[in-house]
């Protein structure tokens, strides 16, 4: 069983264990008022407007649909020939009316003024759930609302792991914005492959290694290999400065830089701007050394200025040719960090070198 699975069955498994609803319960939730969690409907008529109310807590958590309930929290109650009608209507719009499908769970609760239907919807493993017109709606305080911003799109998407920020083209760039001698001089590296002899045009070269669809390049390939990533991606710069004590706020600082260029450029000379503000001790009778070991300042430096884990460090031959046919291997260098726009180098209590 998948872990997605699990987490669906667990997530089941732990709402069917609870004591069933009493009407106090339900009474002191309903007191409770319309939240993130909870929500009141009346009755529903339209399986769309259900799927949306469905799709919204999915994406936003998981909560509650208490139906029966008018907006003012009066239990208004349904009879069993609605009951019925909402259970068809509910299993065809949970399942139909959202992609991909929900399961929700359902417990009907006995009160004086009728039935009420619990709808617990539980969070979603599967997110962006989308609706039956292809709109994606998330909880915004008690209500609910239409994810329009492309931003906003993109970060769900990116937390679903449905796009990948290194593998977005770059649009207006081409293969001619490629630093090619030193692409060329990382394939004889790392394949030891004579991609000239085999025939392979340059952007069937890209395509393979994951660097570019074919037309564009991606932001793995225009980082790793574009001759001026500045131009394209003028966000992607590091801002070092160093202060002399450990306060951000302090006005006085005792070096800084703007690195940009490819990201093994960005890293070499982040690296020597680190180096170059981390002061040195006097050994006796040994000469001067770094107040910080090198090797773990540069592991630090790696960890925190790149994401290890999108990329392996050393694909195989078979997985990553570059005359493969494939297009599902990755560049071997560490990918940008989407978050990486600036950074700020602050030696602790450091003073000059």
């Amino acid at each position: 069983m998948t872990k997605r699975a699990q987490g669906r069955d667990t997530s089941a498994l732990s709402v069917m264990h609870e004591p069933p609803l009493t009407e106090a319960a339900l009474v002191e939730r309903i007191a409770l008022g319309e939240h993130t969690r909870q929500q009141f409907k009346r009755t529903f008529h339209n399986p769309d407007a259900l799927a949306a109310e469905l799709a919204a807590f999915a994406n936003s958590g998981g909560g509650t649909l208490l139906i029966g309930v008018d907006d003012d929290g009066r239990i208004a109650g349904l009879d069993a020939p609605e009951l019925r009608r909402l259970n068809q209507m509910l299993s065809n719009a949970s399942s139909q009316h959202v992609r991909p499908p929900i399961h929700p769970l359902t417990e009907n609760v006995k009160t004086e003024a009728g039935l009420v239907m619990v709808v617990t919807v539980p969070n979603g493993l599967a997110k962006p759930y989308l609706d039956h017109q292809g709109r994606i709606w998330v909880k915004q305080g008690a209500d609910k609302r239409h994810v329009t911003a492309r931003e906003e799109l993109q970060r769900m998407f990116q937390r679903a792991g449905l796009v990948l920020a290194d593998v977005v083209p770059v649009a207006g760039t081409t293969s001619a914005d490629l630093d090619e001698p030193a692409f060329r001089r990382y394939l004889d590296k790392h394949y030891a492959v004579d991609t000239t002899q085999a025939g392979l045009a340059l952007d069937a070269l890209l395509q393979n290694l994951g660097l570019g669809d074919g037309l564009e390049l991606n932001l793995s390939g225009l980082m790793l290999f574009g001759r001026n990533p500045l131009r394209w991606c003028p966000a992607f710069v590091i801002k070092a400065v160093a202060f002399p004590g450990t306060r951000i706020t302090d006005t006085r600082y005792l070096d800084s830089q703007d690195i940009s260029g490819t990201l093994p450029q960005q890293y070499t000379e982040a690296l020597a701007f680190i180096k170059r503000n981390l002061h040195r001790v006097q050994g006796d009778p040994r000469p001067a050394s770094w107040k910080c070991p090198k090797s773990p300042c540069r592991s630090c430096w790696s960890t925190h200025w790149c994401t290890a884990t999108t990329s392996p460090a050393r694909p195989s031959a078979s997985s990553c040719s570059p005359t493969a046919s494939t297009s599902s291997a990755r560049a071997t260098y560490p990918t940008a960090c989407a978050s990486m726009t600036s950074a700020t180098a602050r030696p602790t209590a450091a003073t000059p070198r």
